[in-house]
């Protein structure tokens, strides 16, 4: 597994990882075909990619997180007392408090919802 995606603060298990990547509908991994830059229409900068999430999985097999609409603290939230990490679409890295209000954080996790966001 990459070093990248090991928490050495907090290691998962060995070959397992925490950082998942964002799946459901309008998610960057919820479309059939593979997802291009010009299908982010909300903005590289705006759209969430990979989360840290509550559970490990280990690392070659092919599972993400998926996204609840109507949850979407659920999962990301668990890990950290504060907050959770996130990987933006063009490679920045955010911690996102758990204090983030629900509408905001299922915007920025959708790649084409004309919602008005930006990360905090």
């Amino acid at each position: 597994m990459p070093t990248v995606f090991e928490d050495p603060r907090s290691p998962a298990g060995e070959g397992e990882t925490r950082y998942l990547g964002v799946a459901g509908e309008g998610a960057i991994f919820g479309l059939e075909k593979g997802v291009g830059q010009t299908d982010v229409t909300d903005g590289l900068s705006n759209t969430i990619m990979l989360v840290e999430a509550d559970r490990p999985v280990i690392w070659t097999k092919p599972e993400d997180w998926n996204l609840n609409p109507d949850a979407p603290l659920q999962g990301p939230g668990n890990f950290r007392p504060s907050g959770f990490i996130v990987l933006l679409s063009d490679g920045g890295v955010k911690f996102i408090l758990i204090t983030i209000d629900s509408d905001l954080l299922r915007g920025l996790m959708t790649i084409n919802g004309g919602e008005a966001v930006s990360v905090p």
